[in-house]
């Protein structure tokens, strides 16, 4: 038997790319590092808020990196660059395992729909 099928392709939010540094900064306290950090997202899917949120953990220190972006993604493949606030950490990890979480809205907004979750391990020289 043959019948007509409509298929909705919802699309995707990618983690395409981590980058991430530590350097010595003399705040809060002498010594410790003042860590930046940029995610690229690869997005092919309507994002309902017009804005992206982004968060990793830094471990041992209960720090997080937080960044949020405007976003017009309706359906059309873009990558778009986050740019995440620095954080002071006590020391600076050459690798450690994180996970990257994606969501549609601002960093303000209360619980923000999830897109993506991705588990990663991170590297950088720490200077």
């Amino acid at each position: 038997a043959c019948r007509t099928v409509i298929m909705t392709v919802v699309g995707t939010i990618a983690v395409g790319q981590i980058a991430w540094a530590c350097s010595i900064s003399a705040s809060p306290l002498p010594g410790w590092k003042n860590c930046t950090a940029t995610v690229i997202l690869k997005i092919s899917k309507p994002i309902q808020s017009g804005y992206v949120s982004v968060y990793f953990n830094y471990p041992d220190d209960g720090g997080f990196f937080h960044g949020e972006l405007a976003v017009n993604a309706g359906g059309v493949t873009q990558t778009v660059t986050v740019n995440l606030v620095s954080e002071y950490v006590s020391h600076c990890l050459t690798s450690y395992a994180t996970t990257v979480d994606v969501y549609d809205g601002r960093q303000n907004a209360v619980l923000p729909p999830l897109l993506v979750s991705t588990p990663v391990t991170l590297t950088a020289t720490c200077t």
